[in-house]
């Protein structure tokens, strides 16, 4: 028989706090407002002689005059608020991610607008969270180069708690520059340049990027899978991370709660000590105990504290296990 996974039920349910004080990204007075990781951005419109280009086309292109292609679609990350158990540093409250399916010709405003949609049912179950006003509605998208500027309906300025309104806008963030070509992002409420936005004042200036938002950027997010996903074998987990030597440890537990140790191991990502980087690691399920048992588990990923060698900024995604 396996071991069991020594920690009780790492299952993150706590929903995010609304702090005070202003979080990851500046506060403060107006300042000019300038022109401007990791799935590829296809090109959503035909290249012009002009450096800026919308992202937001209003026409189709049909394969013939009565025959339009179907729609293809790609796999697209959404951002919310989260909670992570034993951080190194700081306060729990950090983001989490989801996927969507989104049509590929303009897979940038798609997955926006997906973000507006809300969470589903798994996210909300592991207690994910948004900080995205109910009726906020994408106006257009705007790329000049590496930024890209989002003119959103006057609900996405509405008031709230400093931290909700860092996580409304790392949401946002992290969602946009996702595609590979885009850093940045500024910010248009009903077609005007706000600057500072939001209630609490948060300088956007030449424009927000992932490194804006420090303070509720988990250490280790995982990207792929998404809560509740149904996955394949090999079972392939990707993301972001920022730990010590660049190590990220990983559990994969089969049942529900505690669940059966199934497998353990780490992978080195890109980058690490103070720098962000990403990771993939696949894990044969056929290399799994002979009582293994496809259907509900989880994958637990986390990293040892230099200090003393527990396990800290640990997160756990709820998965559907493969048959072996």
């Amino acid at each position: 028989m396996p071991a069991r996974w020594p920690q009780k039920s790492l299952v993150i349910v706590g929903t995010v706090a609304f702090g005070l004080g202003c979080l990851g990204v500046s506060c403060g007075g107006a300042a000019e407002v300038g022109t401007g990781s990791t799935t590829s951005v296809p090109s959503e419109e035909p290249e012009s002689t002009t450096s800026t280009s919308t992202i937001d086309p209003t026409t189709t292109t049909e394969a013939t005059a009565t025959t339009p292609l179907p729609p293809t679609t790609t796999s697209a990350n959404v951002y919310w608020g989260w909670t992570v158990l034993n951080p190194s540093a700081g306060s729990p409250e950090r983001l989490g991610a989801g996927t969507r399916e989104v049509t590929a010709d303009v897979p940038v405003r798609n997955s926006l607008e997906m973000l507006f949609n809300g969470l589903n049912d798994d996210e909300r179950t592991i207690g994910m969270t948004t900080g995205i006003p109910p009726g906020t509605k994408v106006l257009g998208i705007v790329r000049d180069g590496a930024t890209a500027t989002v003119d959103l309906s006057t609900e996405f300025a509405s008031s709230s708690g400093s931290l909700e309104e860092t996580i409304r806008l790392a949401q946002v963030v992290f969602t946009i520059t996702q595609f590979d070509e885009i850093d940045r992002v500024r910010f248009l409420i009903e077609g005007t340049a706000v600057e500072p936005i939001l209630s609490h004042g948060f300088v956007v200036g030449q424009g927000l990027t992932r490194d804006s938002f420090a303070e509720v950027r988990a250490s280790i997010m995982i990207e792929q899978p998404s809560p509740g996903a149904e996955v394949t074998n090999p079972l392939v987990v990707r993301g972001e991370s920022n730990t010590f030597e660049a190590t990220v440890r990983y559990a994969i537990t089969s049942g529900d709660n505690d669940g059966e140790l199934m497998t353990e191991g780490f992978t080195t990502a890109t980058g690490g000590n103070g720098t962000w980087g990403t990771f993939e690691v696949a894990v044969d399920v056929s290399d799994f105990p002979s009582d293994y048992r496809p259907g509900p588990g989880a994958i637990i990923m986390w990293e040892d504290s230099p200090r003393d060698g527990a396990p800290v900024n640990v997160v756990e995604v709820p998965i559907v296990l493969p048959e072996r």
